[in-house]
């Protein structure tokens, strides 16, 4: 393991000092701990969700026969184990683990912590008794010892407690980083060993006063590379790649709170929306009547960041007195509208803000769906019939046909029911199935928008491309009628 002089260098690399600078700006806004902490939590059940409900449902009434092993002969320890496992049980499984990740913050963890959060999130809780292999390439594998597991963890638990807790030169996000390391070279467990690894990782995080992070899937491949490079004794690419992460999520933070503490104090209408691009959300406002002058749009870029939006809106009210209406947007994307409703309700309701807010969840996958309708498109160019509107509309879904399931099977890949299946081909059939029998429910509005356009301006014979972003009778958007009452 790396020595006390490796991590002080380390601690100076670049991704270091860049991220301590940002994390001095956001201990600068004064924002109280307690409030950040609220925040925090919010943000990474939201954005953890999908990933936690892969856990088993069922129920276990013992602790995991290894966890069981190791308290024995210490029976009060025992119990308060088993006394934390049913707490966090007791308020379903999908959020204990967060539950129980949350109520480490001022613990000093151990071993056992570790063990019962294996059983919190894969149903086991004891180590694996033979040696596992791992696939890292089509021609590598790598073997694991099973050897002196519990021994080794231990060792590794010591060696954060020392290294975490002494000599301030050392940066808590290079010992987040090896010691996810450390715990994913040993390998403990049968399976669930990069969960229990990525959770401890946010658990020292969070301790050392950083937003914890989530390894997107699109960076997976360098992540593990980054793991490679530590096996081979390289641990810059991986303190490297975790500075990264958490540097995203501080500046995320850092540009919504600095955007809105900026807004002009005429502002009345705050709207927060997912798009990273807000000029299709402006049209719409525009569109619906809304005093564009008087209303302040900012993009929170991000499902799992509406919980940081949420509570930057009620700090914001705070000083802002004129501010008489916040709307809260996201799209439908491919998922029902009432699960999306209550969970955005919920996140508004924990922020003291359901008196001014509206929830606007599009009717379609997203904003461009609004557009995809035949009395619009004749209202906006009389030429073309409503019929032969519709006509136009279903060609424009066909030709976006392949690029609209690519994003369902991107978005429900990672469902249960679809991971339960072991053929790819199974879950790409099963996927495509559901897009077929409601294909206007699932296509995917921006491509649809674009091909629409494309075939109306053939139609119609311009040279340039039409937009259909354009203003008419026909539409109407409930949600923003409703908040526009409210100014």
């Amino acid at each position: 393991m790396l020595s006390e002089t490796d991590l002080i260098t380390l601690s100076q690399s670049p991704s270091i000092v860049a991220l301590d600078a940002l994390q001095q700006r956001i201990r600068d806004l004064n924002v109280p701990s307690s409030e950040l902490l609220d925040l925090t939590r919010e943000m990474y059940t939201v954005g953890s969700k999908s990933h936690l409900n892969s856990l088993n449902p069922m129920l276990r009434e013992e602790l995991g026969i290894q966890l069981t092993f190791q308290t024995e002969g210490f029976p009060e320890k025992r119990k308060a184990y088993t006394e934390k496992k049913n707490k966090y049980l007791s308020v379903g499984k999908s959020f204990a683990a967060v539950s129980f990740l949350f109520d480490l913050l001022n613990e000093r963890f151990t071993d056992l912590d570790i063990l019962l959060m294996h059983e919190l999130l894969m149903d086991d809780g004891q180590y694996r008794d033979g040696p596992a292999t791992i696939k890292i390439s089509d021609n590598e594998t790598k073997v694991f010892a099973a050897d002196q597991l519990k021994e080794k963890v231990e060792v590794v638990v010591e060696w954060f407690r020392e290294h975490a807790y002494g000599n301030r030169e050392i940066s808590r996000v290079v010992v987040s980083a090896l010691f996810h390391y450390y715990f994913m070279a040993i390998h403990p467990f049968n399976d669930g060993n990069g969960r229990v690894a990525r959770i401890f990782l946010n658990l020292i995080l969070l301790q050392s006063g950083y937003f914890p992070v989530i390894i997107p899937d699109l960076r997976r491949i360098e992540y593990y590379h980054a793991l490679i490079d530590a096996d081979n004794g390289k641990f810059t690419p991986l303190v490297n790649f975790i500075a990264g992460l958490v540097q995203e999520k501080q500046s995320e933070y850092l540009r919504l709170t600095e955007e809105l503490a900026n807004m002009r104090y005429n502002i009345e209408c705050l709207v927060l929306t997912e798009d990273g691009n807000t000029t299709m959300i402006a049209s719409l406002l525009q569109f619906s009547g809304f005093d564009m002058d008087k209303t302040f749009v900012e993009s929170y870029d991000g499902k799992d960041n509406i919980a940081a939006a949420a509570f930057l809106a009620r700090k914001t009210k705070e000083k802002r007195p004129n501010l008489k209406h916040i709307i809260f947007h996201r799209d439908r994307d491919c998922y029902q509208y009432q699960t999306l409703i209550q969970n955005l309700s919920k996140i508004v309701r924990n922020n003291g803000l359901e008196s001014l807010s509206t929830i606007f969840i599009t009717d379609g996958y997203d904003m461009e769906s609004y557009f995809l309708n035949a009395r619009h498109i004749h209202s906006v160019f009389p030429a073309v019939s409503e019929a032969r509107a519709t006509e136009l509309i279903e060609h424009a879904t066909i030709d976006c046909e392949e690029k609209s399931k690519k994003k369902l099977r991107i978005a429900l890949a990672d469902d249960q029911k679809f991971k339960q299946l072991p053929d790819p081909e199974d879950v790409a059939a099963k996927i495509n199935d559901i897009y077929d029998k409601n294909p206007s429910f699932y296509r995917y509005g921006k491509g649809v928008l674009w091909r629409l356009e494309e075939l109306l301006t053939a139609e119609l014979g311009e040279n340039d491309k039409i937009s259909l972003n354009k203003q008419s009778p026909f539409i109407e958007i409930d949600p923003l009628k409703k908040a526009l009452r409210n100014l």
